[in-house]
């Protein structure tokens, strides 16, 4: 828990990284998540001596770095969809913030096919790579689809895509059912091919990202 007693320096960090704008942002943000998960890793498994004894302590330190990355990165993602849905901004937020946890959950459930249940074993330290991995893919990727002016003052004059958005609402709650129903269900391969659907449906909103972008 410790981590999370830096939210309260949630403005200093987000202006110390205003310089680099909004991509500049995300693409650090997004490094230093994956750094520091893949720090915990190695330090979790192929540390000896006295790195080892004070392996606890440094856990602690690459969450807080993993926690500075996430700042940068929610700081830029979370606002920037309220400048094209000013107006729907609570149904926008809604869906954004359902859509990261939905997310984690197709990135567990993908864990699960690939090496089984999480036990005592230290493979399943393994997940870390996989968090390190797309969290700096979906980092780079958001920032590169970001228009260069996402501004209120600038969309204004523009329609808000309702549509668009009514579309992701949609497919964010199918996700939700999908994320409700397949952790209930023993592996094999309908286990599998929900999984896949949880994935379709997640990648579904790039095309409006890209278009958008």
């Amino acid at each position: 828990t410790l981590p999370y007693g830096l939210g309260v320096l949630s403005p200093l960090i987000v202006a110390a990284g205003r310089p680099l704008g909004a991509r500049g942002m995300m693409f650090v943000g997004g490094t230093i998540e994956a750094v520091a998960m893949i720090l915990q890793y190695l330090i979790a498994t192929h540390c000896d001596g006295a790195i080892r004894a004070a392996a606890p302590v440094l856990l602690v330190l690459c969450s807080c770095l993993t926690y500075i990355g996430v700042q940068l990165v929610t700081s830029v993602a979370f606002p920037t969809p309220v400048a094209f849905w000013p107006i729907n901004r609570s149904q926008v937020t809604a869906t954004v913030k359902s859509f990261v946890g939905l997310g984690g959950a197709a990135v567990a459930q993908t864990y699960r096919v690939l090496y089984g249940a999480p036990t005592e074993n230290p493979v399943a330290l393994r997940c870390l790579l996989m968090w390190a991995g797309i969290s700096f893919i979906g980092a780079v990727f958001g920032g590169g689809v970001l228009p260069r002016k996402a501004s209120s003052a600038v969309l204004s004059s523009a329609p808000e895509p309702r549509r668009a958005l009514n579309t992701v609402f949609g497919e964010v709650a199918l996700l939700g059912l999908a994320a409700t129903a397949t952790p209930l269900f023993p592996d094999g391969w309908l286990h599998l091919v929900l999984v896949l659907v949880m994935w379709v449906l997640a990648l579904l909103p790039v095309p409006l990202a890209l278009l958008v972008g």
